[in-house]
């Protein structure tokens, strides 16, 4: 396998990928036909099918960040419009996750990510949130981090649960290129350590879970550094992910022939207490059911989330939607 070949990435038109059919390779040893199962579930859903509970769920465990990334909607220009939704500083319940993941168990959920949005190993129970989740055995699980905690007794963990994926958002090749997209230049080799003694620890213990993938959204500030980044992390990481850049900044001139079918696939469990009808972070803002009141097959089945998906049938996008996927660019 050559991890520095360009491959398609999913349906998705925004990510140059390299080491996906690895990573599918490997989950499919692990789980057959159940794997596969979800994978045809995957591309199944959308417009023309529902099915009956979410293929994914997404637990957002903290909503606050040991980062100050410029491209965030925590930064200081952007999250003074998301009163109520970031900034809370609020944490998941523990307890309110357990219930869930019992309930998804009951519908055999396939697939489950933690983080995206708050940094998640700031959580108290994150390692003990992580064994929950492989204990209801979904045959993908990918947590979603800065990097910046996985060390120590957490990187252990991670290696000792058998975690499927451990993916490790970087989007920078120095110093100078990192401080442009996540903020604090000082951090920025701490980053690079912590995943490669990640990768070092797994191949100490023989180890070949969790997979490491490594992300770089590309922009201006680090676009000449792409090359070098997928040269480097080729040696330590099992995929990596060059993304394209989310412009929340941008308020109109957006490309509106988008198709998004997320909201048929997936709910996100966010940690200011909404529920969410993707992964997108503007999205944020459509909170579709309370979690706390009602089960995620209620949610799931609600009005609230009926009304986000014609907006996706009929394209009417709001601008939450817009500036998630109208202002990308296809790499």
């Amino acid at each position: 396998m050559n991890i520095l070949e360009r491959q398609p990435y999913s349906s998705d038109p925004y990510t140059a990928n390299y080491g996906s059919q690895h990573i599918k390779q490997m989950l499919g040893e692990r789980y057959g036909e159940r794997y596969y199962k979800y994978r045809e579930d995957w591309a199944r859903a959308g417009f023309d099918w529902l099915p009956d509970y979410p293929i994914n769920l997404i637990f957002d465990l903290v909503d606050k960040c040991n980062l100050a990334c410029p491209q965030c909607l925590r930064a200081p220009d952007l999250i003074k419009d998301y009163g109520g939704f970031i900034g809370t500083k609020k944490y998941l319940n523990t307890e309110t996750i357990l219930r869930i993941l019992d309930e998804s168990k009951g519908y055999n959920l396939p697939s489950v990510n933690i983080g995206g949005s708050g940094e998640c190993t700031l959580h108290p129970d994150f390692v003990a949130i992580c064994d929950a989740v492989m204990k209801i055995d979904p045959c993908e699980f990918r947590i979603i981090t800065n990097g910046l905690r996985l060390q120590g007794d957490t990187a252990i963990a991670m290696v000792d649960l058998g975690v499927h994926m451990l993916s490790v958002s970087i989007d920078g090749f120095s110093a100078a290129s990192f401080a442009a997209s996540r903020g604090k230049a000082h951090r920025y080799q701490q980053v690079v350590d912590n995943a490669v003694k990640f990768a070092e620890l797994k191949a100490k213990r023989n180890a070949k879970w969790p997979l490491l993938r490594v992300s770089f959204v590309e922009q201006e500030g680090n676009r000449h550094e792409t090359k070098d980044f997928i040269k480097f992390w080729s040696d330590y990481a099992d995929m990596i992910d060059v993304q394209s850049y989310h412009n929340f900044r941008q308020t109109d001139g957006f490309d509106t022939s988008f198709t998004c079918d997320e909201p048929f696939k997936r709910i996100t469990v966010w940690a200011y207490g909404g529920a969410g009808p993707c992964c997108g972070f503007p999205g944020i803002v459509y909170n579709v059911g309370d979690f706390e009141k009602r089960t995620i097959h209620d949610i799931w089945h609600g009005p609230e989330i009926e009304r986000i998906r014609t907006m996706m049938r009929t394209k009417e996008y709001e601008l939450a939607c817009l500036q998630c996927q109208g202002a990308r660019t296809v790499i």
